[in-house]
């Protein structure tokens, strides 16, 4: 199979899905653990599994992911942690906090419109519409509320979280909290998501 991304974050979720999805077969016994690799996975009272508690996954992005993480100007980014204070989102303007889709020539990205016609094959085909691909910080955004197990293993695991996020450098703490995790705070998530 050929896998075709623009994105590191991407190809690390299907990696980490797949692994999910063995880890899954070996769990409820549809495949031999022949290799004999330790399950991480336990079946709980839904019926459903999940992670083993002892169990953390850690995510490193060597920049700010694009999108509305990088909306700032690079002689704000923060070189280090010493002084952050945990989730104080930075919310400057109405442009910030919208979900965002990658522009086709290169790096950037704009804000997407619910007024927007949705896509449609024909469209792509006959050039009438762009394909929107997600941006990085909405992919993390998205992890951060729903799992990283995505939408098939939903409906055999329960959410999996990812229990940090590390940024090299060239990023800007308030904006990449509003981006990935704070400017959904106030939404209203059915169980079993938090």
């Amino acid at each position: 199979a050929v896998v075709s991304t623009q994105s590191g974050h991407y190809g690390r979720g299907r990696g980490l899905r797949r692994f999910l999805w063995k880890q899954l077969r070996f769990a409820s016994g549809k495949e031999e653990n022949s290799m004999h690799f330790e399950v991480i996975l336990k079946k709980n009272c839904n019926g459903k599994y999940e992670l083993d508690q002892r169990v953390r996954l850690h995510l490193f992005i060597s920049t700010a992911p694009c999108g509305d993480s990088a909306i700032f100007p690079i002689a704000e980014a923060t070189q280090s942690n010493e002084h952050v204070v945990a989730h104080e989102p930075t919310m400057e303007n109405d442009k910030q906090g919208l979900l965002r889709s990658k522009m086709e020539s290169g790096q950037g990205t704009n804000p997407t419109s619910i007024t927007e016609d949705p896509l449609t094959v024909d469209g792509l085909m006959m050039g009438h519409q762009r394909l929107k691909t997600m941006s990085c910080s909405d992919k993390v955004s998205r992890w951060n509320v729903l799992g990283l197990q995505g939408c098939l293993l939903s409906e055999f695991l329960e959410p999996v979280y990812m229990s940090s996020l590390t940024l090299g450098c060239l990023y800007h703490h308030g904006h990449l909290s509003r981006a990935v995790c704070c400017r959904y705070k106030d939404t209203p998530l059915p169980p079993p998501y938090n």
